[in-house]
């Protein structure tokens, strides 16, 4: 039988995609000083969740506004 998706695991599915794919835009659309941004690509790309969440709440503030 198929089984289908109540709202509790289509809202972790979302956020479990969405959060990564929006720091991996902001990444991308921001400079950082030396290899920073190499890390946290390969960091946000291994390990998801974490490594989004870790990004937004370490790595924001390593940006580089010049």
């Amino acid at each position: 039988m198929i089984k289908t998706l109540g709202i509790t695991e289509l809202t972790i599915l979302l956020v479990c995609v969405l959060v990564p794919v929006l720091a991996m835009v902001d990444l991308m659309k921001n400079k950082y000083h030396g290899n920073n941004k190499t890390i946290w690509i390969l960091l946000v790309i291994f390990t998801n969740i974490i490594g989004s969440l870790l990004y937004f709440i370490i790595g924001r503030q390593q940006k580089r506004y010049n």
